[in-house]
């Protein structure tokens, strides 16, 4: 069960409890029997059968921390996934940018291209209808024989400059035809070249817009991600404050009577590298966390040269007596010096250290982690509701 359920489930029940609490409070003794007895049945629905059934306090923790990291870790990767969709992107509109300034650049030589060819066919028909008018006014005798065109001419020479002009003439209106036309087919396929890379260009627009609608969808979908993660990490955090909170409270008010005292400097001795780590960053060697009550009971207990078995996952306080009688170790209400006390409170209870029995019946004990902040504490107690384990 996930542990905000688990949560969830103690505090629907401790509300439960204390509404069943305030109903026979407010009851008068005539009619509290039939009600007493309807309740009592109603609670045993409600109570777990026994305390130390319930879930690793250290272990939700550590849960909850662990999908904590898992969400960091999958933000980082997404965070480094958006960094090269935004890079990508960025890229895909530089890109798109460079195509639509060469389709625009090649737009204009084509409408260039298109302007000088209709100029040259002009000047292709031009020069044609230059040369069918030359030639008619130039070939007018081209039906007259060799012979008579002899006779009209004034004398042999003026026949031969006749010849030579009008294949002069023709030959230089074939070049011109020529050169015309050549011309005119090299615009054409210019025109024709500019008109592929206009139909290239766009289509590979129309390929880097689908892209970059792509990136785009899927930068907002990893952007959408890392925020739900962040809900994650900030819902597991208030899980977390809620598990320590429901712990700090029923400390408070268990020990309600309780008086703290200055403790010791040297925090009951534990050592200092467990100590000044931050909480549950380290685990003891029985399997605790740093900085947590069973931990600081667990060193001390191995302090004064008795056996500490080795409890891990088993870490709650509330776990601890039932541990102790499974591995022969006894308990009872009785306290004495150098004991570990355990009070049943809370989900997870809480376990100190019974420093000195004093007059009047009242404990001194030293702990850790009373204000569920992971500090160290000396107080006078009653041991009343106490169970005392006897390592």
């Amino acid at each position: 069960m996930p542990p905000q359920d688990t949560n969830t489930s103690k505090t629907d029940r401790s509300a439960r409890q204390g509404r069943v609490a305030h109903i026979l409070a407010s009851r008068d003794a005539h009619g509290r029997s039939r009600l007493v007895k309807f309740l009592l049945i109603a609670l045993m629905a409600l109570t777990p059968i026994a305390p130390v059934l319930a879930l690793d306090y250290n272990t939700q923790v550590e849960s909850v921390e662990s999908e904590i990291k898992s969400y960091e870790q999958a933000q980082v990767r997404l965070g480094e996934y958006a960094n090269s969709l935004q890079t990508a992107l960025i890229d895909s509109n530089a890109q798109l940018a460079a195509v639509q300034s060469q389709i625009a650049l090649n737009e204009a030589q084509f409408d260039a291209l298109t302007s000088e060819l209709e100029f040259r066919e002009a000047d292709v028909a031009a020069k044609s209808r230059q040369v069918g008018s030359v030639l008619r006014a130039n070939y007018v005798d081209g039906d007259v024989t060799p012979l008579e065109l002899l006779a009209s001419s004034q004398n042999l020479s003026a026949y031969v400059d006749r010849f030579e002009y009008r294949d002069r003439l023709r030959s230089q209106l074939q070049r011109d035809l020529t050169r015309l036309t050549r011309a005119q087919k090299q615009v054409e396929a210019q025109r024709d070249e500019v008109a592929r890379l206009l139909r290239d260009g766009k289509a590979m627009r129309t390929t880097l817009e689908v892209k970059r609608k792509e990136q785009e969808d899927l930068l907002i979908q990893t952007r959408g991600q890392q925020e739900m993660y962040t809900q994650l990490i900030a819902e597991r955090n208030r899980n977390i404050a809620e598990m320590r909170a429901q712990q700090l409270s029923a400390n408070q008010a268990t020990f309600s009577g309780g008086k703290l005292i200055e403790g010791d400097p040297a925090k009951g001795g534990y050592p200092a590298h467990w100590a000044d780590a931050p909480q549950d960053s380290l685990v003891d060697d029985w399997g605790m966390y740093n900085r947590e009550c069973v931990s600081y009971t667990a060193w001390k207990v191995h302090q004064s040269g008795k056996r500490m078995p080795y409890w891990g996952g088993r870490g709650n306080a509330n776990q601890w007596p039932t541990s102790a009688r499974d591995d022969g170790i006894s308990t009872g209400t009785e306290p004495r010096k150098g004991v570990v006390a355990i009070a049943m409170i809370g989900p997870y209870g809480h376990a100190m250290y019974v420093e000195e029995v004093l007059d009047g019946g009242k404990i001194r004990i030293s702990e850790f982690n009373y204000f569920v902040n992971g500090t160290y504490t000396e107080r006078i107690i009653s041991p009343g509701n106490l169970t005392f384990i006897y390592f």
